[in-house]
């Protein structure tokens, strides 16, 4: 579950692990298609998942592409829950880049600033 954790906050918050991989030598991210996404695979992904969290309904797919490197994946809202007062969206996400892909099933809550924070990750 920590991987799939690590890996889905690494999904979610777009964080470039470039140097942090190297920093921490997290070895999962052998496997995962996000070893090979570039700061604008990042980006792309991360306007993605804003658009698929604040604009579609559940079920309604937002793809990404990134004709530069080759990556791409999709993001699709499966359902709304209330946790704790706040509202909540379960997405799918899945990746692809280099040969490798992965992705989840991500609950994601809307703070109260507006944002969303990462509040469980399982795999697919």
């Amino acid at each position: 579950m920590k991987k799939n954790f690590l890996t889905g906050l690494c999904l979610v918050i777009g964080l470039s692990l470039t140097p942090l991989h190297a920093a921490l030598n997290l070895g999962w991210m052998k496997t995962s298609p996000a070893r090979n996404f570039t700061s604008e695979d990042w980006e792309i992904l991360k306007a993605a998942v804003a658009t698929a969290l604040n604009e579609k309904d559940d079920g309604e797919t937002v793809e990404w592409n990134n004709d530069a490197t080759g990556s791409h994946g999709s993001v699709k809202p499966v359902s709304r829950v209330e946790v704790d007062g706040r509202e909540c969206r379960d997405v799918e996400v899945r990746n692809f880049a280099g040969n490798l892909n992965g992705g989840g099933t991500f609950r994601l809550c809307r703070m109260e600033d507006g944002t969303w924070k990462l509040l469980s990750a399982g795999s697919q």
